[in-house]
C-alpha cells in the first residue's frame, strides 16, 4: 500500500505583501521610492458634481487623487 504525498497548489492567491513595491525595485537594484506623508481630506460636493468630475478623471485616464492635488496647489500658488 503506497502513501500520496498531498499535492500543494502551483499558485497561491492572497494578499500581496505590504513592502511589494520594496522588495522589488530591491530585487531589481533600484532604490526604492519614498512617498510623501500624505492627509485625508473629505468634502461634501453635490452629487451631480462628483459623479461627473469622476466621468471625466477616468475617461483620461488619470487618478482622482492626483487632480484634486494638482487643482488644490494651483489654488494656493494663485491665492497665497
Amino acid at each position: 500500500m503506497s502513501i500520496k504525498a498531498e499535492k500543494k497548489p502551483l499558485v497561491t492567491l492572497g494578499k500581496p505583501k505590504a513592502n511589494a513595491a520594496s522588495i522589488a525595485a530591491h530585487n531589481d537594484g533600484a532604490k526604492p521610492t519614498q512617498k510623501p506623508e500624505q492627509k485625508r481630506l473629505n468634502v461634501n460636493i453635490d452629487l451631480t458634481l462628483h459623479n461627473r468630475f469622476k466621468t471625466a478623471v477616468v475617461s483620461q485616464g488619470k487618478d482622482m487623487s492626483k487632480v484634486v492635488t494638482d487643482l488644490l496647489e494651483k489654488w494656493i500658488t494663485d491665492n497665497e
